[in-house]
């Protein structure tokens, strides 16, 4: 991994595991990770984004931020499947259903 964060520009990067966390993926997923650049044009940290289920997080190195884009999509999935389904707006649903598309509790 820190041959990428010597590339400037965006990564599509697949993520096959959600471990140690209890869910797995149930198809590829797919995120984009890019530099956020500091005033000299240096990469300072990098944002990590699951597009489709609106889920973006930052993190010091790629791996940083890949590893708490995964937690944050476990922790929007359990947070918004925890809501009542008509207490949930139209953006959190479609939210949902993208994170339930791609990814399951373990059994």
């Amino acid at each position: 991994m820190s041959e990428l964060e010597q590339i400037h520009g965006s990564l599509l990067v697949p993520i096959n595991t959600f471990a140690p966390l209890p869910f797995e993926p149930t198809k590829q997923i797919l995120v984009v990770v890019e530099p956020i650049l500091d005033d000299s044009g240096n990469a300072c940290e990098y944002a990590a984004t699951f597009p489709d289920g609106v889920v973006s997080i930052s993190g010091d190195t790629v791996e940083q931020a890949l590893q708490f884009l995964k937690e944050q999509m476990v922790t929007q999935y359990e947070f918004l499947e925890s809501l009542p389904r008509d207490r949930l707006g139209r953006i959190p649903r479609q939210q949902l259903a993208a994170l339930k598309d791609v990814m399951k509790r373990k059994t």
